[in-house]
């Protein structure tokens, strides 16, 4: 127990010595998502606000570990603050961090006695992730009431092509969704940093489109962050939920375009000649820098987005475009901050939107639908398996580098403009 931290690599010394130059257009002070790629280190911003996000989830922590071991949550720092993980074990039964010392099968019979299992052989342990299959985890009643259809959407957002949210797949889903009268109400489970925006968009105005077509309600359940893009589909919601320790926010718009004239030529030797009609028949290109007028076109349209971005923030959650621009400008924030500003307007998860959902239905029992709905074809799961076994090999082989095979992979899959929040690893 050592408290939270967050550490963030940096490429431009890398980047300097390849002759590479990002050219960034971005809007927003704390949009820092771009900081990697022309910085060594955190700007003040990006530090300011991190410092102030992870504050507020630690405390949250602290607190709760404070409340289930009866102890204050001074308490909780006084250990955080200290090496106990080298303390001696008789030492955490005395500090409360456990209540008792007992070798395996000692404790295998107080689970035993506990469950009411005579033999200890009879217990039939499952893990957590077996725990959370079971199907009617969140089904209530008969399910007669209500129908409420919870669409999951996790990942990285893209336009056509990739494993998390692509809007070319996710689109037709909502519309399908709104077809089905079956269905009173809809769910949106996001677990996303966001990715394009114009894929952000599509879904944005589908999530619309439900709720004009069918007058039913739709909230959002935020995950461990719905920011940026991720945000930009969820601000629409009737009702949005966020955990204490969500990250969210992140309302800010960026490009990168790279110069790699300076790899190509001065590092390999190679030149190029180009002949063009008009004077951006090359634009863009990632062989010559922009001139002073393609950059102000690409900060014009990357201008457009964020516009575009804060008044479909303000307009779903009943603000002025001049406030939420307040508490925009690409800033991340957690879930209980996010609450004070506005930004979601409870806090609980999937459970509790479920359960707000069924009293906006004034439904006393409800069954919940899961899409898209779960591949059931041997050679789906079979080549889902494998790509998942493919790149949990290369991340073994990686070590603590395999945060920058991560960053690579996305980056080859990314559209112009991108509402995303920065890449972040935190460590408890």
């Amino acid at each position: 127990m050592h408290g939270l931290s967050s550490t963030r690599y940096y490429f431009k010394n890398l980047l300097d010595k390849l002759g590479v130059d990002v050219q960034v257009v971005k809007v927003g002070t704390y949009k820092s998502a771009v900081e990697p790629y022309i910085l060594d280190d955190m700007s003040a911003p990006a530090r300011e606000q991190e410092e102030l996000f992870l504050s507020n989830i630690w405390e949250n922590i602290a607190g709760e570990i404070a409340e289930a071991r009866k102890v204050s949550a001074d308490t909780v720092n006084h250990w955080a603050n200290g090496s106990i993980y080298a303390a001696p074990t008789e030492d955490y039964v005395k500090m409360h961090i456990a209540d008792r010392m007992v070798y395996r099968h000692e404790f295998d019979s107080i689970v035993a006695y506990a469950t009411g299992v005579g033999d200890v052989n009879d217990l039939n342990p499952v893990t957590p992730a077996e725990y959370c299959q079971v199907n009617d985890v969140f089904r209530k009643g008969d399910g007669g009431s209500a129908n409420i259809a919870v669409l999951y959407a996790c990942g990285d957002i893209t336009d056509e092509t990739g494993e998390g949210i692509v809007a070319r797949t996710m689109v037709p889903q909502i519309l399908s969704l709104a077809d089905d009268k079956s269905i009173d109400g809809l769910i949106m489970y996001v677990n996303s940093g966001g990715g394009s925006a114009f894929a952000s968009e599509q879904i944005w105005e589908a999530l619309e489109q439900w709720k004009s077509l069918t007058g039913k309600p739709f909230f959002v359940s935020m995950a461990d962050y719905a920011a940026s893009g991720g945000y930009y589909i969820s601000c629409g919601a009737d009702r949005i939920y966020a955990q204490p320790t969500t990250l969210t926010g992140s309302i800010g718009i960026f490009g990168l375009i790279p110069d790699l004239k300076g790899l190509i030529s001065g590092k390999f030797g190679i030149t190029t000649s180009t002949v063009a009609t008009n004077p951006n028949g090359a634009m863009p290109s990632l062989l010559q820098p922009m001139s002073p007028a393609q950059q102000a076109s690409m900060q014009a349209y990357v201008d457009r987005g964020y516009e575009l971005f804060t008044a479909r923030c303000a307009q779903g959650r009943g603000l002025s475009q001049d406030s939420l621009k307040m508490i925009a400008e690409g800033r991340v924030w957690d879930g209980s901050e996010a609450l004070k500003l506005g930004l979601v307007d409870e806090i609980g998860g999937l459970d509790a939107a479920i359960q707000g959902m069924a009293k906006r239905l004034d439904a006393t029992s409800w069954t919940v639908r899961n899409y898209p709905e779960r591949k059931e074809k041997w050679y789906d799961l079979l080549v889902e398996a494998g790509a998942d076994i493919k790149a949990d090999i290369v991340r073994d082989e990686l070590g603590e580098m395999a945060s920058l095979y991560d960053t690579l992979n996305s980056i080859k899959g990314m559209s112009t403009l991108q509402a995303r929040m920065e890449a972040m690893d935190v460590n408890l």
